[in-house]
């Protein structure tokens, strides 16, 4: 169920990175890709706006430039500090914007798979941004940039269709575990995920996505989830 209203929201929030020092290395991932699926979504959604870019873009930078080396040195805490700033950002960024079919799909996986939600929206996410891009290559050749795929002298349709390999390489980069199997979910939950997907409650997901999602597209994307290796 959903809770929201400005009766939930903090008076204060410290961002301190020595608190995250001790999170395991494999929800240190997740929750890093979890920041990175929210700002990308938040740039590239329909509501997306050229000053909530500003901290989406910067929000990608920093996880990119930052994440492996938070998970891989538990005690850097300015690699800690810089994922935990850009984690903030992005959340300013969907708090601005919404998010998409990564979350209306996450959601969804979250719910028949008790999946981590962090892991859940970047499974989502690698399945159907290239998707995504091939109705709004622009706003997801700036993605790739900020992810650092090269743009100087490069066709943006170039630099798009490098985007979907560089998110991949991303995820499994900081160890992510791309394959379902182990949750015991594959081929056979194809159709049950995409009616979750089309579900009332994700809804308004589903609208804010930069493309419309229709049931034999939810059904295609879930494909590509649960059948990653």
């Amino acid at each position: 169920m959903w809770a929201w209203g400005d009766e939930l929201r903090a008076d204060l929030a410290l961002l301190d990175p020595r608190l995250t020092a001790g999170l395991p290395a494999h929800l240190t991932a997740a929750t890093g890709v979890d920041a990175l699926v929210h700002a990308i979504e938040a740039c590239t959604i329909r509501r997306a706006n050229l000053l909530n870019d500003a901290i989406s873009y910067q929000a990608i930078r920093l996880i990119v430039g930052n994440l492996k080396r938070a998970e891989e040195a538990p005690d850097d805490l300015d690699a800690r500090g810089a994922v935990q700033i850009a984690a903030a950002a992005a959340g300013m960024a969907i708090d601005n914007a919404g998010t998409g079919i990564a979350h209306a799909m996450g959601h969804a996986l979250g719910a028949i798979g008790h999946v981590h939600h962090g892991r859940a929206v970047g499974l989502c996410l690698r399945a159907a941004i290239a998707w995504n891009a091939e109705v709004s290559p622009a706003r997801h050749a700036l993605v790739a940039q900020a992810m650092g795929v090269r743009a100087e002298g490069r066709k943006e349709a170039d630099v798009v269709a490098d985007l979907g390999p560089a998110y991949d390489a991303f995820v499994r980069s900081v160890g992510l575990a791309v394959s379902l199997a182990k949750d015991g979910l594959g081929a056979a939950d194809v159709k049950r995920l995409a009616v979750a997907t089309m579900a009332p409650e994700n809804k308004s997901m589903r609208d804010s996505n930069i493309r419309e999602i229709k049931p034999e597209d939810a059904e295609r994307i879930a494909q590509v989830v649960l059948t990653a290796a």
